[in-house]
């Protein structure tokens, strides 16, 4: 008890998905007994319907980035793209969390 599971699920796929939900299912469940990492899963005539992360305990802090088709775990995160991407978005959602902090939780940025 306690794992959490994140899913990207790609809405190109939602044909797929609604034809073939066993293999939804199915992968979900796959996913869930996954502690090896990241994977993409097909879901029909779709090669890459959905992508599951690494089965992660709910007292474990992950930061995930969406970018794109891309879903990265930052800790996973071993591209130059991905470390840049990362890099360049943090500092401005960072720059932001810090602006609402000193102005008040409730006040606009």
């Amino acid at each position: 008890m306690g794992y959490l599971t994140t899913f990207m699920v790609y809405n190109d796929a939602y044909s797929d998905i609604e034809k073939h939900p066993k293999d939804f299912t199915r992968n979900v469940l796959k996913q869930m007994n996954n502690t090896s990492g990241s994977k993409e899963y097909s879901i029909g005539s779709h090669a890459n319907g959905m992508k599951g992360m690494e089965t992660r305990h709910m007292s474990d802090t992950t930061l995930y980035m969406l970018s794109g088709n891309t879903l990265v775990d930052v800790f996973e995160a071993n591209s130059e793209w991905a470390i840049d991407t990362f890099i360049q978005e943090m500092e401005y959602h960072l720059k932001r969390l810090k602006k609402i902090q000193k102005n008040g939780i409730g006040e606009q940025v």
